[in-house]
């Protein structure tokens, strides 16, 4: 199993916009590529350090095949659409971990 988890950070008043954003758009279209198995939306609850709302998103790949394909043909725009729509509102970070 392949996970690839994005953390986003941006200012507390983006976030109802850009959670009604994310799952109501990103979600779908992620999820209509067939290639995740499952997603998750989590945010963080520790304030040690923390500016803003952190959250991240996460998607199960079955295998590191399915994740290269998502990354090649999709991330790109996905990313880009993002960050057309919330310019200047928020950070991000990705990171692929592997279930041992």
């Amino acid at each position: 199993m392949i996970l690839y988890n994005t953390t986003y950070t941006f200012d507390s008043a983006s976030q109802h916009e850009w959670l009604y954003w994310i799952r109501s758009e990103h979600i779908p279209a992620v999820m209509n590529t067939g290639l995740p198995l499952n997603h998750r939306l989590l945010r963080l609850v520790s304030d040690v350090g923390q500016q803003g709302v952190v959250v991240s998103f996460q998607l199960d790949f079955a295998n590191m095949a399915d994740y290269q394909l998502f990354s090649d043909t999709y991330t790109d725009v996905l990313h880009d659409r993002m960050q057309f729509r919330f310019a200047g509102k928020l950070a991000s970070f990705s990171t692929v971990l592997e279930e041992i």
